[in-house]
């Protein structure tokens, strides 16, 4: 406490060395491990909601196909239209998509890496800056507690994300089963006003 009593230079440098090392762990730390958790959980969530949907599903269009026989050609045609429709449009947009994420990727991170380079460059300036005018910046002091404090964060970042962030899902399979049928019947309902598949009944 008495380190930087009535030194207002050195308890600014304190702040800024703080200030500067989490940010400077907080940027590395996302792009080399944050990310790679975040897109594997990704894949794992949906996964999950895929299996589950599935689960449920497939008994039920088995069901309605076996117990429909005068149907069952315009249950069949409507699912392989939506399938085919489906993997169609995948394809056709995968490649944009895939170009417009890599290319955003690389412009959030160029920009992290620039406000990071900033930020370090303006407190290491600033600190030689006060130095050299003489004032006392207690820099070796700051810079100690700072990677002390840095510590603590890495250790509190690392074991939330590990115990906490990496086993929670997020994907409510439910809301995704209600946005999918309804889609379905308005899919349905299109096809049959244009034609494409006869009217019920």
């Amino acid at each position: 406490m008495a380190l930087y009593e009535g030194n207002a230079i050195g308890k600014g440098v304190h702040i800024a060395v703080q200030v500067m090392f989490t940010a400077v762990f907080l940027t590395l730390f996302y792009f080399s491990y944050v990310v790679g958790v975040e897109q594997e959980e990704f894949v794992n969530q949906i996964e999950y909601l895929v299996d589950d949907i599935s689960k449920e599903a497939t008994p039920v269009i088995d069901s309605e196909i076996k117990n429909t026989p005068g149907g069952r050609y315009e249950i069949i045609g409507v699912l392989d239209g939506a399938i085919d429709g489906a993997e169609q449009s995948a394809v056709d947009s995968t490649a944009k998509s895939n170009a417009w994420i890599t290319k955003n990727n690389k412009a959030v991170t160029k920009t992290s890496m620039n406000l990071l380079i900033i930020t370090c460059a303006t407190v290491v300036l600033g600190v030689l800056l006060f130095t050299l005018l003489g004032h006392d910046t207690q820099i070796s002091s700051s810079i100690k507690h700072g990677l002390l404090a840095v510590c603590f964060v890495a250790a509190t970042e690392y074991g939330f994300l590990t115990i906490v962030g990496s086993k929670y899902t997020s994907a409510d399979p439910y809301v995704v089963k209600r946005e999918l049928g309804a889609k379905l019947v308005s899919w349905i309902a299109q096809a049959r006003a244009s034609g494409k598949i006869p009217a019920s009944g």
